[in-house]
């Protein structure tokens, strides 16, 4: 019983059954799982950009709106009167 040249024996089993090269099989995935997370990525991709386009906290919101209310108070005080 004579081995193949291009296949390698590493234990008792017979040479044809043994992938070529020792090359190993890849890991063994769960499609259902793969694509939901693959859909999370993807929805905290989208979520982030749109969190910079469009979001402030309510914290700077109303921050803004201080400041906008000092500043408006402020010019109203320094006006001269016509």
């Amino acid at each position: 019983m004579g081995l193949s040249s291009d296949c390698v024996r590493l234990d008792n089993r017979p040479a044809h059954g043994r992938l070529h090269h020792g090359d190993v099989m890849g890991e063994i995935v769960n499609l259902n799982r793969f694509r939901k997370d693959r859909a999370k990525a993807e929805a905290k991709a989208t979520a982030s950009a749109n969190r910079a386009a469009h979001g402030r906290t309510k914290a700077e919101k109303t921050k803004a709106d201080k400041e906008r209310t000092r500043a408006e108070q402020l010019l109203d005080g320094s006006k001269l009167e016509d």
